[in-house]
């Protein structure tokens, strides 16, 4: 794979990868027309299974029975910032739609799942409506991404039961380093690209009457290695391995490092 060189860049790309490389993040417009939003809209209504604001407000993968989910995943304007971004092949791998927002508590993706080396990882979260104050927006910590990535072995956390002591860290920790909060108040089919470290999650949802449709997509990149941390001690050499499908493809992405297959 041959990618942009510095010199090729446009002024658009330039400005962006200063400021993803600064902020941690970026907000792009897709472009997308209203038809292709809208579809993913008609093709999940009804199968949100519990409710607008019970628990289950996501769907995950949906990518696997709706065209309209996976156009948006690889779409070419996504893939080739990425490209320039971290120049590596990107690797879209999960998806995850929204008819509401979740007031999840901060957190990083890449105390979920990570990658060796470190922060080859990252999410695009698509608006497929006008996101304000009202209906939970996404919230963000600009700069957060350059703080030491988080292991949960090393803190002696076990999955699932521990997970509200790494919340109350991360509470703890954006209060310590002062780190500003922001609201990501967008318009229908602009996106916000997020590094792997970069801290986030949703604000409270003030008015129960609205929904916040959105669609995430997680991505990987070439030559790495893909692990779960939560089932993982990186220090006693016990790596969890994901098994990684290549959404664009449908084929499963092998382990790699320093180009060879482990």
């Amino acid at each position: 794979m041959v990618f942009t060189q510095e010199n090729s860049l446009s002024t658009e790309q330039e400005q962006l990868a200063s400021t993803f490389a600064q902020e941690g993040y970026v907000v792009l417009d897709l472009e997308l027309s209203k038809e292709e939003m809208d579809t993913v809209l008609r093709d999940l209504n009804g199968k949100f299974q519990k409710g607008l604001f019970a628990y289950d407000t996501r769907i995950q993968n949906a990518w696997k029975n709706h065209e309209s989910v996976l156009h948006i995943a690889k779409l070419p304007r996504i893939l080739d910032l990425l490209r320039v971004l971290y120049q590596r092949e990107p690797i879209p791998f999960q998806t995850l739609n929204f008819c509401a927002g979740t007031e999840q508590r901060g957190h990083s993706d890449a105390v979920h799942f990570h990658s060796l080396p470190y922060h080859f990882l990252c999410g695009v979260w698509v608006a497929l409506e006008d996101i304000d104050a009202e209906n939970g927006p996404l919230l963000y910590y600009p700069k957060s991404h350059t703080l030491p990535v988080i292991e949960p072995a090393y803190f002696n956390w076990k999955p699932e039961a521990d997970y509200k002591k790494y919340e109350n860290y991360i509470e703890q920790l954006i209060e310590d380093k002062g780190l500003e909060r922001k609201e990501l108040h967008i318009k229908k089919g602009q996106a916000l690209i997020w590094a792997a470290n970069l801290i986030h999650g949703g604000s409270r949802v003030l008015n129960k009457n609205r929904t916040r449709f959105s669609q995430v997509t997680h991505y990987y990149f070439e030559n790495c290695i893909y692990y779960a941390p939560w089932g993982s001690n990186l220090a006693l050499g016990n790596i969890q391995r994901k098994k990684i499908t290549n959404i664009s493809t449908s084929e499963t992405v092998p382990h790699m490092c320093n180009g060879e297959v482990v």
